[in-house]
């Protein structure tokens, strides 16, 4: 099952900790929050997320590919939209 995660928005509210990064990217420890929210579903199985991103989604992007390079060997996938499969005759 796929979880669908809504991260836009400028994070008003929070502005006071968000000012140089977008909502999601606020740290909790030493982990964004959405770190936090994806771990706490794989926790339970679900294991393909779709990030819904808005304001300043490069450095959303940025972050979670870095941490692919580090430490993960999970496929995260960053793409636009899905092109059908071409069939050849």
């Amino acid at each position: 099952m796929k979880v669908v995660i809504f991260c836009g928005g400028l994070g008003m509210r929070l502005r006071e900790y968000a000012d140089n990064v977008p909502k999601p990217m606020v740290p909790i420890g030493y982990r964004p929050v959405l770190w936090h929210v994806m771990k706490y579903y794989a926790h339970y199985g679900h294991k393909d997320f779709i990030l819904c991103l808005g304001y300043r989604a490069d450095a959303v992007k940025q972050y979670f590919l870095q941490l692919r390079r580090m430490c993960l060997q999970r496929l995260f996938a960053l793409q636009r939209r899905q092109r059908p499969p071409v069939v050849q005759q």
